[in-house]
């Protein structure tokens, strides 16, 4: 096990109260910013690497005299566009109903997922229809980018000024067709992760509909978006993403416990009414493109947000998340960096699963854990999974490490950064090499009011240049790279 350019062996690895601290204060308001040089620190652009990033993260915490849960933050959209002549830098707020309405006000007036409406529980009781942050991932389409949430329609913006043109049902087909739940949740959600097949040139997505009957909802959204199936789940699972094979949609299933009548009640906020218990397994759901009936085998225990990539292999399903024993949520300061810590750290994990029998193997990939997996696009098993790690001597999820899992080799670098946080790894592949790979991070320092875009070099970890933002950030959430065209 190796680790690139280590912090100094005397630097001590920093405390759970000073860990606690920072991460309270990364929660932090950023501007938008009209179209902006970044200031080169070190090193240079590749001369390969040209086109546009995107990331998509809560960058308002309060309205008013009140706080946001950190899930709730306002969404605002960050572009980066890589060019001949450096890197230009936007950012705009993406403009929900559920922001003007505030603003109008100066006050918060909608149930978020982690924040009550003032007024306590009379003023949330029976609230099924939350705001809409359109803060965690992103989309984008031509000359459009989709913001993307949890659990209701994507909003559309202009991919070159950001400028938010509206939410969309895309065509009706996000519409609650249901007699009976219509009236309670009218609308159906698109996801904020999505799938491409490149063979077909498809983009897949899903969405968890709770209501009466709970399900997940298939969408395809190329060449139009339409709904594919609805397949039923039992309970209220809870379901961030997805993997994509030639021959299924592969789910996982926490086992999270759902204080429903509190939640109705508006005693609780819908995150603090789920919880997940050590040692209770998860289950994996696999549907079949072709249209079979779905299947559920039970799979390892804990829980897991994220999926590396999914691929068949000699009969076999397998499959890389990223496992913990339970749920984060990431406002519970004490489950985070209390002495019970490592018990939300999540770690590469592979499943193998015999698509005959239905048996499960799992193994862990790595000893250095984190979150926010990312692959090179393409199709079939990836070698390298890259992720924002905490390193190993640290017992609590605090990201400062972007590491390098390479799956055959059974090798993990890590290229510690902290005090700095880092983001989700975005994969631009160079050639079609198994790891031949640019990396762009996006890293802030919010007490120093610091924030710096990183070009890394996939198969070392090395630092290829490093730019300035005009200002700190908060913790973002995930992102989308589009190559310029050809010349």
């Amino acid at each position: 096990m190796t680790t690139l350019r280590p912090r100094a062996a005397s630097a001590p690895e920093p405390s759970p109260d000073e860990l606690r601290r920072r991460a309270r204060a990364a929660w932090i308001d950023a501007p938008e910013r009209d179209p902006t040089p970044l200031r080169r620190l070190a090193g240079a652009l590749p001369a390969s690497l040209r086109g546009t990033l995107y990331r998509n993260g809560p960058s308002r915490f309060r309205v008013g005299e009140d706080a946001l849960h950190p899930f709730d933050g306002d969404g605002q959209l960050r572009r980066f566009t890589l060019g001949d002549g450096g890197i230009t830098f936007s950012a705009r707020f993406v403009a929900t109903r559920e922001r003007a309405a505030e603003d109008a006000a100066g006050r918060l007036l909608h149930r978020g997922l982690g924040t009550p409406a003032p007024g306590g529980p009379l003023a949330n009781a029976f609230r099924v229809r939350f705001r809409n942050a359109a803060n965690t991932g992103v989309l984008p389409r031509g000359d459009r980018v989709w913001a993307l949430w949890e659990g209701g329609w994507p909003h559309v913006l202009d991919a070159a000024s950001l400028e938010t043109l509206g939410r969309s049902d895309l065509g009706g087909v996000l519409r609650n067709r249901s007699p009976l739940e219509s009236w309670i949740a009218p609308e159906l959600p698109l996801a904020a992760h999505t799938r491409r097949d490149p063979r077909e040139g498809v983009t897949y997505g899903f969405g968890l509909a709770r209501g009466l009957r709970p399900r997940l909802c298939l969408y395809a959204l190329d060449p139009t978006p339409r709904l594919l199936r609805e397949v039923p789940v039992a309970g209220l699972p809870f379901v961030h993403d997805f993997a994509l094979t030639e021959r299924f949609f592969v789910f996982l299933l926490p086992a999270v416990h759902f204080d429903l009548a509190r939640a109705l009640a508006g005693t609780l906020s819908p995150l603090d009414a789920m919880s997940s218990r050590e040692g209770e397994p998860m289950r994996l759901l696999l549907v079949p493109r072709d249209g079979g009936p779905a299947r559920t085998v039970g799979a390892t225990r804990g829980f897991a947000f994220h999926l590396a990539q999914a691929f068949e292999e000699g009969g076999e399903l397998v499959v890389d998340a990223f496992v913990s024993d339970r749920m984060m949520n990431v406002g519970d300061d004490e489950a985070l960096f209390g002495p019970e810590a490592d018990a939300v750290l999540a770690w590469p994990t592979r499943l193998r699963v015999d698509l005959e029998s239905g048996a499960v193997r799992a193994r862990r990939l790595s000893d250095h854990a984190g979150e926010l997996p990312a692959v090179a696009p393409g199709w079939g098993a990836r070698r390298v999974v890259y992720y924002a790690s905490a390193p190993r001597r640290r017992k609590s999820p605090f990201l400062s490490a972007v590491a390098r899992l390479d799956v055959e080799a059974g090798r993990t670098h890590a290229l510690e950064l902290y005090p700095w946080i880092v983001g989700e790894p975005i994969v631009v592949p160079r050639s079609d090499a198994p790891g031949d790979d640019w990396l762009l991070v996006v890293r802030t320092w919010p007490e120093r009011d610091r924030a710096e875009l990183l070009v890394i070099d996939g198969p070392s970890l090395a630092l290829q240049g490093r730019w300035a933002l005009p200002h700190a950030l908060p913790p973002g959430f995930h992102g989308a790279w589009v190559g310029a065209p050809a010349r």
